[in-house]
């Protein structure tokens, strides 16, 4: 026993499309840029958002036990075939191969490269900018009422 036997959890139902994508040109063309792109993990990336901050054994346990059933099998394919479907939704064939010519050249590598670092960035630069709507909205509505 782990800690886990307090907790009854409901038996897990399949709520989700988990059609396959169909096999041809389009959805190798579409893995070929998730590769290049490295969003390949896209899906393990998205779970471990999801993943429990619970630094106990049995979070731990239940941590790793996740992320496995994600990373690897029946969960990765799950996922996979999820974007695929996605991406043929949003995207033509030619426009898949072009974003991926883009990501192959030095521009889309040093994107790849910086984004991370951007991104953080921004979400720290922009955060005062938020701070400040917030409180002139709350501020604004404030003295409308006052009228």
């Amino acid at each position: 026993a782990r800690g886990f036997v307090n907790y009854i959890p409901s038996k897990p139902v399949i709520s989700f499309d988990t059609t396959t994508a169909p096999a041809d040109e389009f959805s190798l063309e579409i893995k070929k840029l998730l590769r290049v792109s490295n969003a390949q993990n896209l899906g393990i990336q998205l779970a471990s958002a999801f993943s429990p901050g619970n630094t106990t054994p049995q979070g731990e346990v239940y941590r790793k036990r996740f992320m496995q059933e994600i990373s690897t099998g029946t969960g990765r394919a799950y996922f996979e075939n999820f974007v695929i479907r996605m991406y043929r939704q949003y995207f033509t064939i030619e426009e898949v191969k072009q974003v991926t010519a883009f990501y192959e050249s030095d521009a889309g590598r040093k994107i790849l490269r910086i984004l991370p670092t951007l991104l953080a960035d921004i979400q720290q630069q922009v955060k005062p900018i938020a701070e400040y709507f917030a409180s002139k909205v709350l501020y604004d509505l404030y003295e409308e009422e006052k009228k």
